[in-house]
């Protein structure tokens, strides 16, 4: 029996206690459109945006552009002739990430959904998942602000 407790803790141990490692990331699941960060963005598939910018982009190499839809914005940047998406950020409370959280609601919540494995700068929070972020920020435990970003190059 002492043998049999010994050979599942190995087990255990040599197996992550179960915790799978992935190259998973973030990304949004948002009215039947899934919205995948470093993924080609195309007009064709987000549709028409309200607003359009262009500025010079900090993090990658070339001219960001930001397209601003109803409740969220999406950035991007250029690669391999390619235009692809470097982050979402949300403008209200009527969007969710894909596990439920919204701008309004509280850090208990957001613990709850995304675990206390974070970065807390400020007060942002960063959760992290292969090269990309989460990142969240709360005034008085409030959340004020949600972004997925792209790890910069």
């Amino acid at each position: 029996m002492k043998k049999l407790g010994i050979i599942i803790l190995s087990i255990i141990l040599l197996t992550g206690c179960g915790k799978e490692v992935t190259n998973e990331v973030f990304s949004l699941n948002y009215n039947n459109l899934k919205i995948n960060l470093n993924e080609e963005f195309t007009r064709t598939k987000f549709g028409d945006e309200l607003e359009y910018s262009e500025t010079e982009n900090c993090a990658f190499e070339g001219i960001g552009k930001t397209y601003k839809y109803d409740h969220y914005e999406i950035a991007t940047y250029t690669e391999d002739n390619q235009e692809k998406i470097m982050s979402i950020y949300f403008l209200d409370s009527d969007i969710k990430t894909s596990e439920g959280l919204t701008i309004g609601d509280d850090i208990t919540k957001m613990e709850e959904l995304y675990g206390q494995d974070y970065k807390l700068e400020n007060d942002v929070y960063i959760y992290e998942k292969s090269n990309t972020q989460l990142k969240i920020i709360a005034q008085n435990g409030t959340i004020i602000s949600i972004e997925y970003v792209l790890e910069e190059k």
